[in-house]
Order: C-alpha cells, then sequence, then structure tokens
C-alpha cells in the first residue's frame, strides 16, 4: 500500500501527520472491516491480531486490514474454538487467559486499544518504575479514562494535531474505545455496534473503568504492575519476581490472588487451552449489548 502500515505515521518520524478527519476515517474504515469479517462472511472471521501494524493505508489514506496468518474460522454456532493463544502484546484481550471459548469480542478488545493510539499518537505500553519500597505504573489507558471522564479532552488528542480536532468527535472515539476494552467480553459492543457508535447514529454513556484494572488499582499497586505487564507483555517478569509479588498480595481477595496465578502459568507455559462450555452465551446478537448503563 502507498502509504504504509499505520504505525508508521503515529509513532514513527514521518513528513505527514495524519489530521483529525483522516484518523476519524481510518477509525470507521477499520471498523466496518471488521464488522463484516465478523458478521457478514459465510464463517466469522476472528481476525486475532488487529493492531496498527496490520493496518495499511492506500494512496488516499482509505484503511485496509491485512495480515490474517493468526485469523480463526470459528463458524456461525462457534462449534470449532480456539486452542492456541494468539495475538501480540498490548492488544490481548483478558479471556486469552481465562480458559473459556474465544469468540469476535478478542478483535473488539483489541480495536479499542488501536483507538486510543489512533487518538493519541502514543503507544499503550505501559511505563513500570519501581525502587526498593514502591512501584509506580503509567498505563495510558488508566490515564485516560481519568481524563475522558474529567471532561479533559485536550490531554488526550495528540499534540500533533495542536488543538485541530472535532471535539464531539474525540469524545465519540474515547467512550467506544474504552466500551471495546472492557474485561468482561459480554460489556463489550459488537463491531456493528461500533460502526453504528462512531458514525454518531448511537448514543453513548460514559464508560466504567475496565473492573478488574480498577479493582486491582484500589488495592495493590504491585498486582497492577502483574495485570499490566500482561497486557503489554513488555518483558516477561521471571518465575521468582512474580512469586514475590503474589506474596506482596497475600492479603487482597481470593478471586484476585487466584487471576494472578493464572496470569503467572500462562506466561511460564506460554500457551492457553481455550475449553468451550456448552450452554454458554456468545453474547452476539446486538441486543444482548448496550452502550447506555452499566450492570
Amino acid at each position: 500500500m502507498s502509504n504504509g502500515s499505520l504505525d508508521a505515521h503515529l509513532f514513527q518520524s514521518n513528513d505527514i501527520i495524519l489530521n483529525w478527519s483522516t484518523r476519524y476515517q481510518i477509525a470507521i474504515g477499520v471498523a466496518r472491516g471488521l464488522c463484516y469479517l465478523h458478521q457478514s462472511c459465510r464463517e466469522c472471521i476472528i481476525h486475532c491480531d488487529i493492531k496498527p501494524e496490520n493496518i495499511l493505508l492506500d494512496a488516499s489514506f482509505v484503511s485496509k486490514i491485512a495480515d490474517f496468518g493468526m485469523a480463526a474460522f470459528v463458524g456461525r454456532d462457534f462449534s470449532r474454538v480456539l486452542t492456541t493463544f494468539r495475538g501480540t502484546a498490548g492488544y490481548l484481550a483478558p479471556e486469552w487467559l481465562s480458559g473459556v471459548a474465544i469468540t469476535p469480542k478478542v478483535d473488539v478488545y483489541s480495536f479499542g486499544m488501536v483507538l486510543l493510539e489512533l487518538i493519541s499518537g502514543k503507544r499503550n505500553t505501559p511505563e513500570v518504575y519501581n525502587s526498593k519500597s514502591s512501584y509506580h505504573v503509567a498505563f495510558f489507558p488508566v490515564q485516560a479514562i481519568n481524563k475522558l471522564q474529567e471532561g479533559d479532552l485536550q490531554s488526550l488528542v495528540d499534540p500533533q494535531l495542536q488543538g485541530e480536532f472535532d471535539l464531539e468527535e474525540a469524545e465519540r472515539v474515547c467512550k467506544v474505545a474504552f466500551w471495546c476494552i472492557q474485561d468482561n467480553e459480554c460489556d463489550r459492543p459488537t463491531m456493528g455496534e461500533v460502526v453504528h457508535a462512531l458514525e454518531g447514529l448511537q448514543e453513548l454513556d460514559m464508560p466504567p473503568m475496565p473492573r478488574l484494572l480498577a479493582a486491582i488499582t484500589e488495592r495493590s499497586n504491585a498486582a497492577l504492575v502483574v495485570y499490566v505487564r500482561w497486557l503489554s507483555c513488555s518483558a516477561l517478569l521471571s518465575r521468582a519476581e512474580l512469586l514475590a509479588e503474589l506474596v506482596t498480595m497475600r492479603k487482597l481477595r481470593v478471586w484476585l490472588v487466584v487471576t494472578t496465578c493464572i496470569l503467572f502459568f500462562a506466561l511460564i507455559i506460554g500457551q492457553v487451552k481455550c475449553v468451550h462450555k456448552s450452554g454458554r452465551t456468545m453474547c452476539m446478537d446486538a441486543e444482548l449489548i448496550s452502550f447506555r448503563g452499566h450492570p
């Protein structure tokens, strides 16, 4: 493609700065492409590796989804399930490690992360600082949702735009992004709903902080480090480091410790077997998802 991939324009030195209108159309174009893969093909196709590197731009900066090397055909009845870990660090939905059948909502999660990068021009990789006494984590999605809830959109948008962006569209994109990265797949919209939302055809409520991340943040910054390092896989912790941090979390709720143990063993093993549970609701129907309100 004549204009290369999206990451080159967002994260690398480039003479061409994508203006707001172009970014907005790229977001809508990718959303429509994923909607087609999920809902309009004979079989449901899950891309499994949505990231800026796999979004190509033609001469008119029209976006095209590329690299289907990890894609999976799962069928409309979800009779076939994924059994191996797929995707790229920083864009992986939590259910990859949960032991349940993978659905198109993993692409929705990845798309949400891409939206945040498209808005901000920043990688979603967290910066983790540690001293002998404490950890400090700077994770852009956490910072961004706090800014969104405070109404401070100006600080979220890529400074290269120099304030030249549509405020209503920017708020809409931010809200869609955070609905897409909710921890529970059933809280995320379908890509069809995402398209409607980005086109302004569906009203959006303020999204909540993703619940698992919020819970960990409230109880232990050390736990946040473990969770965030898994989300970004910026660096694998050693077995000793992970065990030490699990001990630090001994006073947390049992479910949180169990979750972290799952992350620990998944990182060591490197892949996860996804088990299909018969009768499990896949939450594919549009009426099962609502942007308005949150349970």
